[in-house]
């Protein structure tokens, strides 16, 4: 075994340690390139943990960079100068570069890096230095800048003072007046305190010494060996730096100051040999280092960072039992996460789970609108009501009149995109773990879970697990989330910045750790997500000696296709110019050969505040800038972007050369092809989709709270054409058929006080026919027929809310001739009152040539719904009063709503906890038959039953 305490010889009275091997991580940061090797050196780290340093490019010239706590490189230039160096990085988040062109002057700038976005805010050139040969080295909290600078005859150490103004120079000397000795002198480190950290040059030694900035004064440190440099001082008076060995390498050192005695601490254990050389540029407060070593094989500098007593990352408190589920990735009915256990007890063509109404989920206008010509099997996923859960942010189904316009809202996603085969929840699993273990309270606030429970005590049984698990996986196809990670730009984030993002955040107390998963994508293409917890690096550098060898970071990791097992990591090649490719190792062969593994995702904290974009609590009339554009599920597509590049999934499989159409992708078990696309709200398109295997062909656009779409039943052979923009799709028949097809547009305000779903069915389009449908303005919907010959007809039905009632207004064989538009206005208030109308414009001359009103039909109101025998209505029918008898099947408060049988709600209480009866009057209300609903504090409705007022 190494000896721990290596004796060196050097002055009797210095005191130097080893430190004790595998009690710290170490970082490699190389900025070499494959098939060039370029030298890096690390000169600073700051608390918390971005890093400066420059390399040496191709062309011998330095380029400085600053590494940031989320592990982003920012390569900084500056305008004018070929050579710049990062040489300090406070903790403020602001950068001193030294800036010159190779020879001469050096001119220092500030730099000011905005820490949460990883970007440069300003740079500022520093104008206060009083000796234009001063070369900088560090820079304090306070900006605050020490150096030396060459004088007539000796060199001088200075403090450029920001944050006092006005300029101190010092040299170290020794003797009486006149006969003063003098010292080149250099200035290397500076803290708060202004308390310097360098050496003297006397013979053959480097002598080191601590300057008081305050009172101008040295303390020389006599003890140290003969050959010894301090690089950096921290704030608690800790220095840093490189000494000469015994062997005659210079070895990196961190030291504590007593008096004028220096305890001197060598890294000499952390290296492989003591004859590799190294110095320590950059200590922070928390003790953590930064440096350079020569590499024996390359000859090439490679920086480290290192950081003692801390022999792994690991997110503070996580207990894999407690904060990891039992239940796993599959539909095993034993402790499968989707299961007959869980959706077996419904149908979606008979009803509708979420709003529990006594009416189907696909009822006969939706399954027109979306083209549903089969029966949709009970096991698609995710479940309707998961989803309705995670995206109705407004609680619609509490409002039967909005809930009419926001289920084809909600569904004009959850078809495209959501519904298919279980193909893993395993995004849902990584995390709602990370969730329960970092903030429980949200957690249990969501899906009803208490607090502090053991997630490994869950069964399948329990559908607030399984829903728990369902809308965490269904976040990540929030608009938001997938243009900021997109999954096919896993590469945006390398190998080394994830790991050191997630390094940085592991060590932050619990309530500042904000980690994210990781995804690994193997060579069949589908992707799996798990989530980090723990990570250890390799204990020794250089990471890649002896030659042919190398070391790996061990990446631990919960994998829901492993339930309750602590044992699965990853070895990941953690090199800093090393690729995602071919440097990922799975512990066992479990799986196929990883292509890649994937950092890019969002965090946790981004999580818990991002709802899915196009339900957002905003004015219908607000839009955002973006539009996610769906093709049916089983389509040949080709789609050109205004650069005539081409994203396209046919017989020879997907692929996406457009930069303005990003794919919505899901980590899934299996490999799916991109049929959502995301695109700016000003673009347009142009595609063809074809092949269709599901006979259905599906075009849909979403933006905020407005849907509109085209759709029709089709033969796989068949072809159709098409233009999109925001509020605008063009069809096109291309085929010598006569096809059929429905146009639809569902829009509702955020607070509810208006909305409609117009759906204009069996539009019949003639060979070579081309139609234009649009949103021209708010809640209306136009078609136009371009040229055509003959008459075509459709059939119309318009659902709209007016005052606070639901309307419904139906008609059929609408005629439609050639070179006609059609524009249809749910809210025209006509002499009965509000009306829908049609707009006709023959010639497409702007004139309407005549006005179609669409006939009013009857509405079914909701039927009833008895949750369990708790909840009692008494006595119905009522006169004066009626009395509401609550069980006590259910604990916490009641929301007890009263609504009129055209869905109006005239009363509105949330009850005290444990409220066991309540009395509701009647004394104002007509007459009547209304509906009481009762639900619990999530809005799940457990009564709803007709009350008769006589």
């Amino acid at each position: 075994m190494k000896n721990l305490l290596r004796k060196l010889n050097v002055l009797l009275l210095c005191t130097i340690c080893s430190i004790p091997l595998h009690a710290q991580t170490l970082e490699e940061v190389n900025m070499s390139l494959y098939n060039y090797l370029f030298s890096t050196y690390l000169t600073d780290i700051n608390n918390q943990g971005m890093v400066s340093g420059y390399y040496v490019n191709a062309l011998g010239n330095n380029n400085a960079f600053v590494i940031t706590a989320h592990g982003k490189e920012i390569i900084i230039t500056i305008p004018g100068f070929t050579d710049t160096k990062a040489q300090a990085i406070n903790n403020n988040g602001v950068a001193l570069i030294s800036a010159s062109n190779g020879a001469g002057n050096i001119t220092p700038y500030r730099v000011y890096i905005d820490t949460v976005g990883d970007v440069i805010t300003s740079t500022v050139a520093v104008t206060t230095m009083q000796q234009t040969s001063g070369v900088p080295y560090k820079m304090n909290d306070n900006n605050d800048i020490v150096g030396w600078y060459q004088g007539q005859s000796e060199r001088w150490l200075w403090i450029d003072r920001d944050s006092l103004g006005g300029w101190d120079a010092k040299r170290y000397y020794t003797g009486n007046f006149p006969s003063y000795t003098y010292y080149n002198t250099y200035g290397q480190g500076i803290n708060n305190s202004r308390m310097v950290g360098g050496y003297y040059i006397t013979g053959g030694s480097f002598v080191p010494f601590l300057y008081d900035g305050v009172a101008q004064s040295f303390n020389v440190l006599t003890n140290a060996p003969s050959k010894t440099k301090i690089w950096a001082v921290n704030n608690n008076g800790v220095v840093a730096g490189e000494y000469q060995q015994a062997n005659g390498t210079f070895m990196g050192f961190w030291g504590t100051v007593s008096g004028n005695q220096l305890t001197l601490n060598s890294l000499n254990t952390i290296f492989q040999s003591n004859t590799i050389q190294s110095v320590v540029n950059g200590i922070n407060d928390n003790g953590e280092m930064v440096g350079t070593y020569l590499h024996p094989v390359t000859g090439k500098w490679v920086g480290f960072i290192y950081r003692p007593n801390n022999t792994e990352y690991r997110i503070p408190g996580f207990n894999f039992t407690h904060d990891t589920w039992s239940l796993m990735n599959d539909q095993n009915p034993a402790n499968g996460v989707f299961t007959p256990n869980y959706y077996g007890n419904y149908n979606y063509n008979t009803m509708d789970p979420y709003a529990n109404n006594g009416t189907p989920l696909l009822d006969q206008n939706i399954r027109t609108q979306f083209g549903l010509h089969a029966q949709v099997p009970n096991g698609i996923s995710p479940d309707w009501v998961s989803y309705a859960q995670e995206v109705d942010r407004y609680h619609t189904v509490l409002l039967p009149v909005a809930y009419a316009i926001a289920k084809p809202l909600f569904m004009s996603k959850y078809i495209p995109l959501q519904a298919h085969g279980f193909n893993g929840y395993c995004y849902g699993f990584s995390y709602t773990s990370l969730l329960h273990h970092l903030d429980d309270a949200l957690f249990s606030d969501w899906f009803d879970i208490p607090v502090n429970t053991d997630l490994d005590q869950l069964t399948n049984s329990d559908s607030n697990a399984i829903r728990a698990i369902s809308r965490m996986y269904i976040k990540q196809t929030d608009i938001e989330t997938i243009q900021k990670y997109n999954t096919t730009l896993y590469e945006d984030v390398e190998m080394w910045e994830g790991l050191y993002n997630l390094k940085t955040t592991f060590m932050k107390p619990m309530d500042k750790c904000n980690p994210r998963s990781v995804a690994v994508n193997y060579d069949n293409d589908y992707k799996h997500n798990l989530m980090p917890y723990k990570i250890h690096t390799p204990q020794m550098l250089p990471f890649e000696y002896p030659q042919g060898t190398i070391q790996y970071d061990t990446l631990f990791v919960y994998d829901s296709n492993f339930p309750q097992d602590s044992t699965r990591y990853f070895t990941v090649n953690s090199t800093r110019y090393s690729y995602s490719h071919d440097s990922v190792h799975y512990k066992d062969q479990t799986y196929d050969p990883i292509h890649y593994i994937s950092f890019n995702k969002a965090s946790l904290d981004e999580t818990k505040n991002v709802p899915h974009a196009y339900l957002k609590a905003t004015n219908a009339n607000t839009y955002y800038a973006n539009l996610t554009f769906s093709i049916g599920a089983d389509a040949y597509y080709n789609i050109k972007d205004p650069a005539n590049d081409v994203t396209q999934y046919n017989g020879s499989g997907y692929s996406n050369s457009s930069l303005v159409l990003s794919s919505v992708e899901e980590d899934a078990n299996n490999a799916l092809v991109p049929r959502t696309f995301i695109m700016d709200t000003s673009l347009s398109i142009s595609f063809n989709s074809s092949n269709y295997a599901d006979s259905v062909m599906r075009w849909n656009q979403v933006n905020n709270l407005r849907s509109m779409g085209i759709t029709r039943l089709s033969l796989p052979s068949e072809n159709d054409n098409g233009t999109l923009m925001s509020r605008f799709i063009s069809y096109g028949n291309p085929d010598n058929v006569t096809k059929h097809f429905a146009g639809y547009l569902s829009q509702l305000a955020s607070d509810m006080s208006q909305g409609t779903n117009i759906l204009a069915s069996n539009i019949t389009a003639q060979p070579g026919d081309s139609f234009l449908t649009e949103n021209p303005s708010e809640y209306v919907y136009k078609i136009t027929r371009i040229a055509g010959v003959g008459n075509d007809t459709y059939d119309l039905t318009v659902d709209v809310i007016n005052n606070g009632v639901l309307n419904e207004f139906s008609t059929t064989g609408i005629s439609l001739s050639g070179n006609s538009a059609h524009t249809i206005d749910p809210y025209y208030n006509g002499p009965n009152g509000p009306q829908v109308v049609v707009y006709i414009d023959n010639g497409l001359n702007g004139n309407f040539d005549d006005t179609l009103f669409v006939p009013q039909v009857s509405l079914s109101i909701n039927s009833p719904v008895h949750t369990g025998n708790s909840i009692k209505l008494y006595p119905n029918p009522a006169t004066k009063y009626v009395y509401i008898t609550f069980g006590q099947d259910h604990a916490g408060a009641y929301n007890v709503i009263l609504s009129d049988i055209n869905g109006r709600v005239l009363y509105n209480k949330t009850t005290a906890e444990n409220t066991s009866e309540m009395q509701l009057p009647l004394n104002s209300y007509s007459s009547g038959v209304y509906m009481l609903t009762v639900t619990d504090s999530k809005g799940q409705i457990l009564y709803r039953d007709k009350l008769i007022k006589n």
